[in-house]
């Protein structure tokens, strides 16, 4: 793969406004499934984001993505723990 270029199979397209909306979808209500060819779904969705707003945003949605992205994980794994342990 030539990481230079950013073709359009390789992207999902996106507005701004949606960001919440789609990582919300892809971490909090996609549910793992054991099929393979599903698996890796939601990392699958926020991967071609990050490459559409890596390659042709700024830097700084590229970078508010990924922190959203990072905060949402960090806070489902904390709600998930919580609730195995209660």
């Amino acid at each position: 793969m030539d990481w230079t270029q950013c073709l359009l199979d390789q992207m999902i397209v996106f507005d701004e406004s949606k960001i919440d909306r789609i990582i919300d979808i892809a971490i909090t209500q996609v549910r793992p499934s054991k099929s393979p060819p599903r698996q890796p779904f939601s990392a699958n969705v926020l991967f071609l984001c990050v490459r559409y707003a890596g390659h042709f945003h700024s830097e700084d949605l590229l970078n508010s993505f990924l922190d959203r992205i990072m905060t949402e994980i960090v806070k489902f794994i904390k709600v998930k723990k919580a609730f195995y342990f209660i």
